[in-house]
């Protein structure tokens, strides 16, 4: 059985590599509601919780936070700042 590493510079610095990640993964939150809002901030606070049934803020959040295939996007730009974000199911 062999194993291959294989490596890519995808940026020079810090900032660089935030914007290739946020370029590749990433998601940038607009155009929110004022409670959307008020949830992100909640959830850059601490954390955010809710139970079903879950509000059409909540709802439309989990929508723009979650990929195709069900799994939460791991960095989300919110008012011009990278974050790293999860959703437990």
């Amino acid at each position: 059985m062999s194993t291959t590493l294989t490596a890519e510079r995808v940026a020079e610095s810090p900032e660089e590599f935030l914007t290739h990640m946020g370029d590749k993964r990433g998601v940038v939150l607009s155009e929110l509601t004022s409670g959307q809002r008020e949830i992100i901030d909640q959830a850059i606070e601490d954390e955010y919780t809710e139970c079903q049934p879950r509000s059409d803020a909540f709802s439309g959040l989990i929508e723009q936070l979650s990929t195709v295939e069900g799994k939460s996007v791991p960095l989300v730009r919110y008012d011009g700042v990278w974050y790293f974000t999860h959703l437990s199911w």
